[in-house]
């Protein structure tokens, strides 16, 4: 009896992985189908669990290559999605061209249910960045908010307007102000232009888009972002957000193509969850990445780092840019 539970726990755990790695292809032409797309690790997991447990679960025979046929399909399904992600993070060697004065910019959401928002000003202060872009701001209490401007008194931001983003600079703002775009759901987008570090002009943008169910709204929201930030200087431009999509998504890839020039360098960075939502308890490890930062072509990426846990669900990642020399 326990036999023949383990045989068919195999066999569903092999046929969860690739029939949902399937399905996950399929979100190249269905909004519903991208759903199973954002989960690929974890169809992944699922597909080399099957394969590697229908040897010693398994008698030799047909019934084991069948389990074994099937798991290879969910490894091959879900990392043709995932793959393409994972080599563009790899590290690339080769010597560096000349740069200018580093910029340090950190994007994170705090959260809106923060455990302890306290240790998220923390991280904030303690990353020093020269730019810090934030969502789910309504967590910050005065004095939170007060210890924030001691260090950095330019905001760019849309309150008493709860669209819940900001931009904080060190050095004044030129230009600020945020868009409202009536699609989806409503779409915040708060901006900023000011001078870098080595004195060359910044642009910023920062946004925080829906989950995409149902894909609908989302999408909505995606294609008003394309259209605002397009008009935008693309060559100095960095947008940041919480985009609430993975990178083996196509929905994160077209977008990808939409932004173009602007290159996306966060690259498999998991960001989500650091901190289990109905429990308020930490999480063992991120499942998906879904902060991300675009920085057009002017900008040469020196590092990319997911920040500590700081009572937030999610991570926050701190860039380090410099403007590529001639």
């Amino acid at each position: 009896m326990i036999g023949a539970i383990a045989v068919a726990s195999v066999v569903e755990i092999a046929a969860a992985g690739a029939v949902c790695g399937l399905l996950a292809i399929g979100g190249r032409w269905n909004g519903w189908l991208d759903l199973f797309a954002q989960f690929a690790p974890a169809w992944l997991a699922l597909s080399l669990i099957g394969l590697v447990l229908a040897w010693p679960v398994i008698a030799p025979g047909g019934e084991r290559a069948f389990v074994l046929a099937v798991s290879a399909v969910g490894v091959l399904a879900n990392m043709a999605l995932i793959g393409p992600e994972m080599v563009a993070a790899l590290p690339r060697g080769g010597s560096p061209r000349p740069v200018t004065a580093p910029l340090k910019l950190l994007t994170f959401n705090v959260w809106d249910e923060n455990v302890d928002p306290d240790s998220a000003v923390d991280a904030i202060l303690a990353a020093r960045a020269d730019i810090v872009a934030l969502q789910e701001i309504s967590i910050l209490s005065i004095a939170q908010r007060q210890r924030l401007r001691a260090t950095y008194p330019y905001w760019s931001t849309c309150e008493p307007t709860p669209c819940e983003l900001a931009l904080l600079s060190k050095a004044p703002w030129t230009k600020s102000e945020f868009r409202l775009l009536r699609v989806g759901g409503g779409l915040f987008v708060v901006w900023g232009e000011t001078l870098a570090p080595d004195g060359g002009p910044l642009q910023l943008a920062t946004t925080h888009l829906s989950w995409p169910i149902p894909p609908g709204p989302q999408a909505a929201e995606r294609a008003g972002l394309v259209a605002l930030i397009k008009p935008m200087p693309p060559t100095s431009l960095i947008l940041t957000g919480d985009f609430n999509l993975t990178p083996w998504s196509s929905a994160l890839q077209a977008q990808d193509e939409a932004l173009a020039p602007l290159i996306r360098r966060t690259r498999a960075v998991f960001t989500w969850p650091a901190t289990i939502a109905a429990s308020k308890t930490p999480s063992p490890f991120p499942l998906l990445p879904i902060d991300h930062i675009y920085a057009g072509p002017a900008w040469r990426t020196l590092t990319i780092k997911r920040q500590p846990r700081a009572g937030s669900d999610h991570y926050g990642v701190l860039a380090t840019f410099a403007r590529a020399g001639p």
